[in-house]
């Protein structure tokens, strides 16, 4: 099975490879939007929900300078999902 040949396309695979009801980067159709308060929480915290609130923050206008204070997520990656 192939991986992808970019790291956008590999990231969408193994979203979708977890079989959670991810279809790749988009949010679930019957997501329920996070409070700021849990979505900073569930950026500081690792946990399994936590790239879904990536995705949320970015939607929300958070930028990669301030998720990686929050997540110290390294910022050497192209984040352009």
């Amino acid at each position: 099975m192939a991986i992808g040949r970019t790291w956008q396309e590999s990231m969408q695979k193994a979203l979708r490879g977890l079989e959670t009801g991810l279809d790749g980067w988009d949010l679930p159709k019957n997501y329920k939007r996070l409070s700021h308060q849990e979505l900073l929480y569930n950026l500081r915290v690792p946990n399994p929900e936590r790239t879904i609130a990536l995705k949320q923050a970015f939607e929300d206008g958070l930028t990669v300078p301030e998720l990686f204070k929050l997540t110290l997520v390294r910022q050497g990656r192209d984040w352009g999902m």
